[in-house]
């Protein structure tokens, strides 16, 4: 991949405030969901924040293969990989936000609050009309 189109993928996921994370339910039907990014670790990790009993995490439990879509306009990335369930007071606590508490009444220690941290393997790049496909280091 050329360098300019690289770190225009990497300016679009991390300016990007909301994205599109798919999960598979029990049928096997993918099912996507805007979702507030809390974090981005670069292309290493996106984390989001959800009830434990929200259908996405019990799809995650069942199968943790998932995708994230970042979108501008008429440009886009998609990741896909997988997603690991977090649920340790620590790091809650690290990624916790005031906004959550319309969601999670009982503060960070709510006990529905959890995050869901994706991992990608590799990434679907539509940028400035250039397609690229490419696998993400592990």
């Amino acid at each position: 991949m050329n360098e300019a189109l690289e770190k225009k993928m990497k300016d679009l996921v991390f300016k990007s405030s909301v994205a599109v994370l798919s999960s598979l339910d029990r049928e096997g039907y993918p099912r996507g969901v805007a979702m507030a990014v809390i974090k981005t670790e670069g292309l290493k990790a996106v984390w989001f924040a959800t009830g434990k009993n929200s259908e996405k995490t019990l799809h995650f439990q069942h199968d943790n293969k998932a995708s994230v879509c970042f979108l501008e306009e008429h440009d886009s990335v998609t990741l896909t990989g997988s997603v690991e369930i977090k649920d340790d007071p620590e790091t809650k606590k690290a990624l916790w936000v005031d906004w959550f508490i319309h969601h999670f009444p009982q503060g960070v220690d709510d006990p529905n609050y959890c995050l869901l941290r994706f991992v990608p393997n590799n990434a679907i790049i539509w940028i400035d009309q250039q397609f690229e496909r490419i696998e993400l280091p592990g």
